[in-house]
């Protein structure tokens, strides 16, 4: 049996830690590293519904994309939702992991499981910091017009429809995709040659930003633009018992 140190061991080698932005609080979040794991939950938040999958399918790991602690907490107070979550975790022995912007970065992680879906070729990095670390990609695309490309994002966008802002370009050549929340790299998009950018969370003057510059951003939602990352997670445990957790549970 394998011990839950090893599936860690196992997750940094897809997404090293190094790749996360000094922010996040990717890593253990919840750790019982000497226990033998009985199976893995893989999903992309910690909700109490994922709680409750561990413990109807006998698996004492979860694997997040989402930390769950992103901010201080101060208390356990069992009236709180987050704190019955933590008890719940630590009472039945439940390690929670996450990779987070370190699988946004990640060779197989989540911007490449959304440029597989779509069949991008010809990729570039969208951005480049500092550290020489990419985010993001720019690719060739087979599309031919916005509305073929519409059909191809509905085919897994399932969440709500995708919502096009801007301007429509007269040609899609290049598209730029950034799972997750990614308008504010609309500026890299552009510069890059994108001839419009794929991403989630786009606000409603992120929207206007890109009529005023005569450029189209299309936000499929951030659970969409990151739930293929998932299948590779699976991939990953193969030689584990896994339940891959389907469902945005705060989503109606």
């Amino acid at each position: 049996m394998r011990l839950v140190k090893d599936i860690y061991e196992k997750l940094i080698t897809l997404a090293p830690e190094d790749l996360a932005e000094d922010w996040d609080q990717v890593g253990p979040q919840i750790y019982f590293p000497e226990e033998e794991v009985s199976g893995l939950v893989i999903s992309l938040d910690v909700t109490d519904q994922v709680i409750k999958k561990c413990l109807e399918e006998n698996c004492n790991v979860i694997i997040s994309h989402h930390p769950m602690f992103f901010q201080g907490i101060h208390g356990i107070d069992l009236r709180d939702y987050k704190s019955k979550i933590i008890y719940q975790a630590l009472k039945n022995k439940i390690s929670i992991l996450s990779a987070h912007t370190n699988l946004d970065r990640a060779r197989g992680g989540v911007n490449d499981a959304l440029a597989k879906e779509l069949k991008l070729t010809d990729l570039k990095a969208l951005d480049l910091d500092d550290q020489g670390r990419t985010m993001g990609y720019i690719g060739k695309i087979e599309t031919k017009d916005l509305k073929d490309l519409l059909d191809a994002l509905n085919t897994f966008v399932t969440t709500r429809p995708p919502i096009v802002y801007g301007r429509a370009p007269k040609k899609i050549n290049r598209v730029a995709i950034l799972g997750g929340s990614g308008a504010e790299f609309m500026d890299q998009a552009i510069q890059g040659g994108a001839d419009l950018f794929i991403t989630g969370d786009v606000k409603y003057h992120d929207g206007q930003g890109a009529y005023e510059r005569d450029f189209c951003l299309i936000d499929i939602g951030h659970y969409d633009s990151e739930k293929l990352v998932l299948k590779p997670l699976q991939d990953l445990y193969k030689e584990e018992k896994t339940v891959v957790y389907k469902k945005c549970d705060f989503i109606l």
